[in-house]
């Protein structure tokens, strides 16, 4: 325990590290549901919307270091500095810290063992090779969905007990309120169904094998002899794939502000990413969803086995297009049937609080 002035004992931090927007929302939930019981350290990578999805939702962070774009020289650099930026800030200040929790941040995780800081880890992308890695072996937990087999973790993990599974995905964790408001997107000028959401594919991922043109763009170019452009929103990740889209859509919407995803994911009438999360939020609140990756994901196909409106497409040619412009225009609206299936998985919070209260240094 720590002594705060006036003698009063605090717990010790908890550190959490953030990436990506989907870990600054789950950030956000865990924050939320501890931020009472101990004091945080939310340190955070300056890349994508992720510093904006944390000031959204007022949550405390320290931006620390940026992406390094696709080479392995810049990756290799950009991972080098932030992880003796992340030291040596903790090492500065003396923090007491009770665990470190994470997706696979291979610069937080070595931080937190070179100091002995207990880690959890939270995934669901095995396919995530070389970050898997890194990080992995250093874990006390890790936290997977169920239906990702502990077996596809073994490349990483000599003791499988540590591995901890929920049958559900990571996304239910901030799907709170249902409807959300809709204030948020009238806010921006939209109108409740009738706009098209389009997330960018991570082209510069390690793991990204694809190397034709944006996919996602290559079916918002064909969705737009059906649909307005005017009421197409973009979500890019990168500066090059932002000025790409304003070039090729000057009519439509770039959003440059983070938003509640949930809400514009809610009210949209299709989701088309290049990607999993965006497209998994969309479709447990039953709206349809299409992904465009190229390879088998192991939480798409447990969502479309348990009935959600998503489709996965690994392969982009003419009969797939001529699917994906099918699945927007046919698809109906069953919300309630799919609420009804969103309440049927768990919500992985409380048994990631469970994993932090039983640790101890």
């Amino acid at each position: 325990m720590s002594i705060c002035s006036g003698g009063v004992y605090v717990n010790e931090y908890l550190w959490v590290d953030v990436l990506t927007p989907k870990q600054a929302r789950i950030a956000v939930e865990i924050y939320r549901a501890l931020s009472r019981s101990y004091p945080f350290l939310i340190t955070a990578r300056k890349y994508d919307y992720t510093l904006k999805v944390l000031e959204r939702f007022n949550v405390p962070y320290i931006a620390l270091g940026g992406h390094g774009g696709k080479s392995l020289e810049g990756k290799l650099l950009a991972s080098a500095g932030r992880t003796l930026d992340l030291a040596k800030y903790i090492i500065e200040r003396e923090y007491k810290i009770k665990c470190l929790i994470s997706y696979p941040s291979p610069e937080a995780v070595r931080v937190a063992f070179g100091l002995g800081i207990p880690i959890i880890v939270l995934t669901d992308t095995p396919h995530a090779y070389h970050v898997s890695l890194l990080t992995l072996p250093c874990a006390n937990f890790i936290v997977i969905p169920k239906c990702i087999d502990p077996e596809k973790l073994a490349f990483a993990v000599s003791d499988l007990s540590k591995v901890r599974t929920f049958d559900g995905v990571f996304e239910k964790i901030w799907i709170r309120e249902i409807p959300p408001k809709i204030n948020e997107i009238k806010e921006i000028g939209l109108k409740a169904g009738e706009y098209l959401v389009f997330r960018m594919e991570e082209a510069k991922a390690a793991y990204y094998s694809w190397k034709i043109l944006s996919p996602v763009l290559r079916v918002a170019t064909m969705l737009r002899g059906i649909f307005d452009e005017e009421n197409f929103v973009f979500m890019p990740r990168y500066s090059d794939q932002e000025k790409l889209i304003r070039e090729t859509f000057p009519r439509a919407r770039v959003l440059e502000k983070a938003v509640d995803s949930l809400v514009l994911s809610y009210y949209a009438l299709a989701v088309i990413t290049g990607g999993g999360t965006l497209a998994h939020e969309a479709a447990l609140v039953g709206t349809p969803s299409i992904t465009l990756f190229p390879r088998h994901y192991e939480v798409e196909e447990y969502l479309q086995r348990r009935g959600f409106p998503l489709r996965h497409f690994i392969q982009l040619d003419r009969e797939t297009l001529n699917e994906v412009r099918h699945f927007v225009e046919k698809q109906t609206r069953e919300r309630e049937k799919y609420l009804s299936l969103l309440r049927e998985l768990e919500d992985p919070l409380p048994l990631i609080v469970k994993l932090i209260r039983s640790l101890e240094r």
